[in-house]
């Protein structure tokens, strides 16, 4: 099928695609002494704050570089480059720990980008990793890796030694569950990419996703609750293959450990709620925003990356519109991807960027420790952030050549 004739059929009534954010690369020029730019209201114990704009003057603002000030490429040392994408994280002693996705080796950098050390390696021996799904800090500046695949955590110390190894515990059969937190006490945040008795039913879903916290040894300490998983469909071809595929432009649920709380927002409006370990909910964000439709020039840009990423010989182009039609492309994008915490409290949520990440700014808003909305900003084009410090963004982004970087970005703040 042509491909414009499905654009047309996934554009939302010919609407204009609308930026979330807007534009600017710092913070509204609007100042903050207007008291009815946001309000607090308490509904049975939780704390619902409700922002209409953000509240920082301009002469306040953060501004994120546009060229890192440190720059890794992974050839440290004479190595040969990154294989693959990045994970990152900075250790309590300022270093920078990444892990590479497609080695599954973990970097060691000093503070200033001196590369002090690789370890792991795809394997299953002690130290080892098949499937690293996230790194992060521990208390003691221990660094753990986690690593569903091999249904197993790896706790490093700070120089990449093994210290110790310990089991994922299960959902169901077949479904560990993969560590993607840490709180500051050392417990941590723990989900499943698939629920327990999981059936694959063709067509659209979003199924239900356990999220629990561990402890260290990686025993089960407190169930947090069950939340929405990805939008996608399943798939169930001539033989009964089951394959499942995300929707594109769909919702997914995101979440960071904000203090002794879990922010997690499910992508169905803007809002995010805290949770305590327990479970119980303490608190809701709420900000206002215009929804962006999903046009046919976003559809468009899907099955052209789609296509560049995947060539298909033209049967396998026909099965792919036929999927297409299956997959209901969502009639507003999600209202955001990712949401990150900085150490001062602070909540950065990005608003959707989908396949626009290398095209165009992210944009994003920060809210503060009680909750309110203080302003936008922008981070460069293609920058993943994975950690924001008080003076610095740690992200990873692709050059020309598809070649994975690492680096850092100056946090600025007023003019």
């Amino acid at each position: 099928m042509n491909p414009d004739r499905l654009a047309r059929r996934y554009a939302v009534g010919g609407l204009p695609v609308i930026l979330v954010l807007g534009l600017a690369a710092a913070c509204s020029s609007e100042t903050a002494t207007n008291p009815s730019r946001h309000f607090i209201i308490d509904s049975v114990g939780v704390a619902i704050i409700t922002s209409n704009a953000p509240e920082l003057a301009d002469s306040l603002a953060y501004r994120v570089d546009s060229v890192p000030f440190l720059n890794l490429d992974g050839k440290e040392g004479g190595r040969q480059g990154f294989a693959g994408a990045l994970l990152a994280t900075r250790s309590q002693i300022g270093w920078i720990v990444a892990a590479d996705l497609s080695s599954r080796q973990i970097y060691f950098y000093g503070g200033e980008g001196r590369l002090i050390r690789v370890v792991g390696g795809e394997g299953t021996g002690p130290g080892e990793f098949r499937a690293i799904n996230f790194v992060g800090t521990l208390p003691g500046d221990s660094i753990i890796v986690s690593d569903p695949a091999l249904h197993r955590l790896t706790v490093l110390d700070a120089g990449g030694t093994v210290r110790r190894t310990a089991l994922l515990p299960e959902a169901g059969p077949g479904a560990p569950f993969a560590v993607n937190g840490t709180f500051r006490d050392g417990v941590l945040l723990a989900t499943t990419f698939f629920p327990a008795g999981w059936q694959p039913r063709p067509g659209p879903h979003r199924d239900t996703m356990p999220m629990v916290t561990l402890r260290a040894d990686g025993t089960l300490r407190s169930t947090v609750g069950a939340f929405p998983g990805p939008d996608g469909v399943v798939f169930v071809d001539p033989g009964e293959v089951v394959r499942t595929a995300r929707t594109p432009y769909g919702r997914v649920t995101r979440q960071s450990i904000w203090d002794t709380l879990l922010a997690v927002g499910v992508g169905d409006r803007y809002e995010i709620s805290f949770y305590a370990r327990d479970g119980r909910v303490v608190r809701q964000l709420r900000w206002k925003h215009q929804p962006v439709p999903v046009s046919g020039d976003d559809y468009r840009t899907y099955v052209r990356e789609r296509d560049e990423a995947f060539p298909l010989e033209p049967a396998g182009r026909t099965e792919f519109y036929r999927e297409l039609r299956e997959m209901r492309f969502p009639k507003v994008q999600p209202p955001y991807d990712l949401i990150l915490t900085r150490g001062n409290g602070e909540l950065w949520v990005r608003a959707y960027v989908g396949p626009y990440l290398r095209k165009k700014p992210s944009l994003w808003s920060v809210f503060d420790r009680n909750g309110v909305w203080r302003c936008d900003l922008t981070i460069p084009v293609g920058v993943e952030p994975k950690y924001i410090s008080d003076d610095a963004v740690l992200g990873t982004w692709q050059d020309e050549d598809e070649s994975y970087h690492l680096g850092l970005y100056r946090l600025r703040t007023g003019q």
